[in-house]
């Protein structure tokens, strides 16, 4: 059996996990910042989105899982 160095292999992953958060994240909201032209949109627009799409997913999973919905439900539904 090989010998594996242990900290080169948690320097590998912490790297493997910077390169996807990179790709995921930092550079999608870069690309964004920048066709909104930096006007300070970014923040509404990606909040506003994010709880859009988090209410649609409770409207449309709450029949499988009624435990875990039952205090977001309660709640009046975000008008935009």
């Amino acid at each position: 059996m090989r010998y594996i160095n242990p900290t080169l292999f948690a320097a590998s992953c912490l790297l493997y996990s910077y390169i996807i958060l990179l790709f995921q994240i930092q550079i999608p909201l870069l690309i964004f910042y920048t066709l909104t032209a930096g006007n300070n949109t970014i923040d509404s627009v990606f909040t506003k989105g994010l709880l859009r799409v988090s209410t649609d997913v409770v409207i449309k999973y709450q029949h499988l899982h009624p435990v875990y919905f039952t205090e977001i439900t309660h709640e009046r539904p975000i008008e935009y």
